[in-house]
């Protein structure tokens, strides 16, 4: 990702910052054309010169335990299904991907710990149809977590293009 500062005078850069299991990394997986391990030895060699991806959007939404944040005061059980969300790969098939996060496999069981406890990817031709699959994923995992419904709306993408509008003239 980047952090920066959108100025009158233009961007600026105040940090880049790669992680793998961040939303701004886990977006490009799905839309990616290029093997990413041959990405990555090319990244090695230091002839990497171009990466091909899908003319395709991505929203990534997470979920996270009631208590991330400091939102809300949970103490009981923290089991999480995400059988049913995993489903709906049948009808997405690699448009939408699911990460677990922040979770603790416990027999055949598994129970959220305390931060970013999964991710729902979804990708389409458009922005609101990969916002409808991650959604729609990250609505059908069981479980004390909650999510942003918020993330990928087309009216803050606008606004926000707006705002860059405005402060640029």
């Amino acid at each position: 990702y980047m952090a920066y500062m959108a100025t009158k005078e233009g961007v600026k850069v105040i940090e880049v910052n790669s992680r793998f299991g961040d939303p701004e990394a886990m977006n490009i997986f799905p839309v990616l054309k290029d093997d990413f391990v041959e990405v990555c030895y090319r990244i090695l060699d230091g002839k990497l010169k171009k990466i091909d991806f899908e003319k395709k959007a991505t929203v990534v939404i997470y979920a996270v335990p009631l208590s991330y944040g400091g939102y809300a005061r949970y103490s009981g059980v923290k089991k999480v299904n995400l059988a049913e969300a995993e489903k709906l790969k049948e009808i997405y098939g690699d448009d939408l991907r699911i990460y677990p996060g922040s979770m603790e496999l416990r027999g055949s069981e598994t129970y959220s710990l305390d931060s970013r406890t999964v991710a729902a990817v979804g990708a389409a031709k458009t922005l609101s149809g990969a916002r409808e699959i991650s959604i729609g994923a990250i609505r059908k995992i069981d479980g004390p977590l909650r999510h942003r419904e918020d993330v990928g709306l087309e009216e803050y993408v606008a606004r926000s293009k707006k705002h860059m509008r405005d402060i640029s003239a």
